[in-house]
């Protein structure tokens, strides 16, 4: 039983030195005598004995969901590639090494504050992500009234989220001509100073679709 333990928590550390050794960037799920069967939409043959390429090989292909990697001398001398389209049940098979797609973390490339905007002008402006599954979906978030946390604001031009005359589109770009607050009162309270948009994202990850918002300050200032 010892032996047995043993042997396990060795197989463990390796794979978990190999993860290491390739130096990626996030972690990824790798299931040593797992099969993925079914699903399968693109097969090859690899040059190397090693599951990495094929773990890579998903990581790249927008369209990999899961991938199988048979080890050298199950369907022939050389290691196999299988990737998935979806995420098959899992069935215990010595013959592979299988693992779902995990996504990158979303992240907003974007910082802030965002360009400054000049009331009566024109504005355009893309919120931009660095990592992540795209597509991306946006959205300003209000504040209910009622204390309950911020939403995405579905108002008529986004009125309770976003400066007026701005609005911000569902692939993340502001754009919109800045109104005055107060029009009758043009020149000494049109809304000028900073202001903070609360944006929510969501990508479009296979596994689980991620969520994340970020509070932008803008500077909106007077004409000239």
């Amino acid at each position: 039983m010892v032996k047995t333990n043993l042997m396990k928590a060795l197989s463990v550390l390796s794979v978990m030195m190999m993860l290491a050794v390739a130096g990626m960037a996030y972690a990824q799920a790798a299931y040593d005598n797992t099969d993925l069967p079914g699903k399968d939409y693109k097969v090859f043959y690899l040059d190397k004995a090693h599951m990495f390429d094929c773990m890579k090989a998903c990581l790249a292909d927008p369209k990999c969901k899961a991938w199988t990697y048979v080890k050298p001398g199950y369907q022939g001398p050389k290691g196999r590639c299988y990737l998935k389209s979806a995420v098959p049940p899992s069935v215990p098979n010595k013959c592979c090494m299988s693992g779902p797609k995990i996504c990158n973390k979303l992240a907003f490339a974007t910082t802030s504050p965002l360009p400054s905007a000049v009331i009566g002008g024109e504005y355009n402006y893309r919120i931009k992500m660095s990592v992540g599954e795209p597509p991306y979906e946006f959205c300003p978030m209000m504040y209910p009234p009622d204390g309950k946390p911020p939403k995405c604001d579905n108002s008529p031009g986004q009125r309770f989220s976003m400066p007026l005359g701005l609005t911000l589109s569902r692939d993340g770009l502001i754009s919109g001509q800045l109104q005055c607050l107060n029009p009758q009162k043009a020149g000494t309270n049109c809304g000028a100073g900073y202001r903070h948009i609360l944006i929510q994202v969501r990508d479009h990850c296979s596994t689980r679709p991620q969520v994340i918002s970020k509070k932008f300050w803008i500077n909106i200032k007077q004409q000239p």
